[in-house]
């Protein structure tokens, strides 16, 4: 990231609405798909779908992907 507001940033900006990210339970393969301003809130995603196996288990992350 630039040190200073005069330093060009890499890359074009997105909306957040344009973006998610997919996450994956590594216990029952649920796959959520996470905007943003979720990491603001709630920080990283927990398990919630098959509670008696995966009972709050992080999810891992697998990709970001653009929305048209």
């Amino acid at each position: 990231m630039p040190k200073n507001k005069n330093e060009k940033r890499p890359g074009r900006k997105i909306a957040d609405n344009k973006v998610v990210s997919i996450w994956k339970c590594p216990e029952c393969g649920h796959e959520a798909v996470i905007p943003p301003t979720f990491y603001e809130e709630a920080g990283s995603p927990m398990c919630s779908v098959n509670e008696s196996k995966c009972n709050g288990q992080d999810m891992e992350y697998v990709e970001t992907r653009i929305l048209k």
